[in-house]
């Protein structure tokens, strides 16, 4: 199976944690999606990111091919219980069609968060994560500035 990173996840090293199996196989763009942080985690004093439908808009992200024997660990890291209500998820997963950045096309999964009433806003050093792990990765300059544009103003000092 093929997943398609576009948050934390997109950390190479935290992949291999959570899945010994995966590999990585490349980048990709889903189309008709942008980020969005509904959800908050008081481990990384951050919102979370996930995606949301928006035309026009598109997502980078690292493709990895995780066996069957990695999706169940995998869903458990993302909070998704196949038996479970989906609304009680914190995150679903769902299928979509990437672009390789080389060219082509590929049938994906992803996981998407269900909103929580509070989650504050992305911290500096969680976009800042993920855009350095994008950039590495060869994501397109312009998405890994549009990332860290989204980090919060810093207050000034008095």
């Amino acid at each position: 199976m093929i997943y398609f990173a576009y948050g934390g996840n997109v950390d190479a090293q935290q992949m291999r944690l959570r899945c010994r199996g995966a590999r990585q196989v490349g980048v990709a763009r889903l189309d008709g999606y942008r980020l969005s942080f509904p959800r908050y985690s008081f481990i990384r004093q951050s919102a979370l990111a996930s995606i949301e439908e928006a035309v026009d808009e598109a997502i980078w992200g690292a493709l990895y091919e995780v066996a069957e024997s990695d999706l169940k660990r995998l869903d458990a890291c993302e909070g998704y219980f196949v038996a479970s209500d989906r609304a009680g998820n914190p995150y679903n997963r769902i299928d979509v069609q990437v672009h390789y950045l080389e060219g082509g096309r590929a049938a994906a999964f992803t996981y998407v968060a269900s909103p929580m009433a509070y989650t504050g806003e992305p911290s500096r050093e969680y976009l800042s994560h993920i855009a350095r792990c994008g950039a590495a990765l060869g994501f397109p300059d312009d998405y890994v500035q549009k990332i860290l544009s989204l980090a919060p103003e810093r207050a000034e000092a008095a």
